[in-house]
């Protein structure tokens, strides 16, 4: 049985068996053939960021056609016209603007309720209490990326949570949407990784759309600051 490791670069290495009885493993790069190992369980290499993602889409383009409903094309578009970002994602380091500075890194991770995953930003470590106190020193805030501009995050280290968050569902429980408990997170597939950041980077629908969405909240959040007054 073959297990996927995804390279920065991307690369997308297969490893399986050189035969029943060995213990050596042969290693195979499937970047260009990614759509055909989509329900493959992946492990995402220590460096890999966003932009490998989307790069990987370039690389094995029928996942765009796979992925269309979640705006796969528009997407990948996208990322291709990001300042920093040329027709393969690749220039000096020196011309990229910085990454989203609230964020250290992209975590993709699944609930008890779902096997789907989902995709947030892992805040730097506080160094003091947050001004609303919902969070304490030392711990991360959570951040969504749904309204996001890819160029800000493409450069972001993507990783998988390798535990599932086990939530109170009930809307009537004074713990709802608390984490009850926690188990391992260990099969995860391309395809799993692919459609839970693409889901989530399409909450609000194409680029267009959800550019649209930020410039309504934002003008709907100047008009009530103007009405809260001083």
């Amino acid at each position: 049985m073959q297990h996927l490791v995804l390279r920065a670069g991307p690369a997308l290495i297969a490893r399986s068996p050189e035969d029943a009885a060995s213990q050596r493993l042969e290693e195979f790069d499937l970047s260009d053939r990614a759509h055909e190992v989509l329900f493959e369980n992946i492990t995402l290499e220590g460096g890999t960021t966003l932009g490998d993602i989307f790069r990987l889409m370039e690389r094995s383009p029928l996942l765009q056609l796979i992925f269309r409903r979640q705006y796969a094309v528009e997407l990948c578009a996208e990322a291709r016209a990001a300042p920093f970002a040329g027709p393969s994602l690749n220039v000096d380091a020196s011309t990229r603007p910085s990454a989203h500075e609230d964020i250290e890194w992209l975590e993709l991770y699944r609930e008890r309720s779902s096997n789907a995953m989902h995709l947030h930003g892992i805040g730097h470590r506080l160094t003091q209490d947050s001004p609303d106190g919902i969070y304490r020193s030392g711990e991360r805030i959570l951040w969504s990326v749904s309204l996001t501009p890819l160029c800000e995050i493409l450069r972001l280290p993507l990783k998988v949570n390798p535990e599932v968050q086990i939530t109170e569902a009930a809307a009537g429980a004074k713990a709802c949407t608390r984490d009850a408990a926690r188990g391992g997170n260990s099969d995860v597939t391309l395809g799993q990784v692919i459609h839970g950041l693409l889901a989530d980077l399409s909450f609000y629908g194409s680029p267009r759309e959800r550019e649209s969405f930020s410039e309504r909240l934002r003008r709907k959040t100047t008009i009530a600051s103007r009405c809260r007054g001083p």
